[in-house]
């Protein structure tokens, strides 16, 4: 499954990002290579230096200035997309709460590699409170 996330990465970056930010335009993104790193390799225990490789090359080495994380303990998670019904449930919600666990542990290590990068939010509050303090920390790292 690396392999066509990373396909699918790479295209982004060569036909979204890069051109975006050649015109000095601001990105957003709702997952990166993070999310990778996280759940292929943390969770699936799938070898963090191959991920590296193979994302490095599909991201041609961009790394995101900022990237946020909402914190959420993982089984409120899975109870969250349970109860929305809007949410399309996908294979990785079917995996176990071990997997889910490994997960979160592999953000909190990515976290803790990177601390100057990423702004970890309490998802816990209130969607308003959460919704603040994203445009807050976007407002204050854009200066």
């Amino acid at each position: 499954e690396i392999l066509p996330y990373s396909a699918s990465r790479a295209q982004l970056v060569a036909e979204k990002i890069r051109p975006a930010l050649a015109a000095g335009q601001i990105v957003l993104c709702d997952r990166f290579f993070d999310s990778t790193y996280a759940y292929q390799g943390y969770g699936h225990g799938l070898d963090l230096g191959v991920l590296r490789t193979i994302t490095e090359f599909a991201t041609e080495d961009l790394k995101p200035d900022l990237t946020l994380y909402l914190e959420v303990d993982p089984e409120e998670g899975l109870k969250r997309r349970l109860r929305d019904q809007s949410a399309e449930w996908n294979r990785l919600d079917e995996m176990t709460i071990a997997f889910h666990q490994r997960v979160h542990e592999g953000y909190a290590a990515l976290i803790k590699a990177e601390p100057d990068r990423w702004v970890v939010i309490d998802g816990m509050q209130s969607q308003s409170q959460v919704q603040h303090i994203i445009r807050e920390t976007v407002h204050q790292h854009m200066g």
